[in-house]
């Protein structure tokens, strides 16, 4: 196990493995969700239970009443290589959006499996990919961003046409 492998799945490990994962499809109503035990990357979601998720983290049905704040301030606050996507498509405040974005390129397929997660005051967003690996780290992160924000582009066009 690499050192970044550690610390990516410590948090998850330390916070139950799929236990924790189970709590939460439980805890926010997702119907078409998994946990794949020991395997935090094999979590199964669709975009319809991501924004379920989504929802239940803005109303305060996962965190809580004292950590929820807390949650919804740290993901607004997302800079660097995570601020991506949906908020660049967004015609208000960037720093009004709360946002959670995630990449991984998966060896056994050699596709990457990417996901934007955006939540405002009024809504919530989630695009998820899913796409073969062109060889470049930098297309296909800059892919991922632009269908992102594009997707987000499209349903704004479509809530206010």
């Amino acid at each position: 196990m690499t050192a970044t492998m550690t610390r990516r799945t410590a948090p998850y490990a330390d916070n139950g493995g799929s236990a924790t994962i189970d709590r939460l499809i439980s805890m926010c109503h997702l119907t078409d969700s998994a946990s794949v035990p020991g395997r935090w990357g094999e979590t199964i979601i669709s975009a319809r239970d991501a924004v379920r998720m989504g929802a239940c983290i803005a109303n305060g049905s996962a965190a809580g009443d004292t950590w929820t704040p807390w949650v919804l301030d740290m993901m607004r606050q997302v800079r660097g290589v995570g601020d991506f996507g949906i908020r660049e498509a967004l015609p208000m405040g960037r720093s009004q959006i709360a946002i959670k974005n995630g990449w991984l390129l998966r060896d056994e397929d050699n596709e990457w499996h990417t996901n934007c997660l955006a939540i405002s005051d009024t809504w919530v967003l989630s695009v998820l990919q899913r796409y073969p690996s062109q060889g470049s780290y930098d297309m296909d992160f800059q892919h991922t961003a632009d269908v992102c924000r594009n997707m987000a582009s499209q349903v704004l066009k479509t809530a206010v046409g």
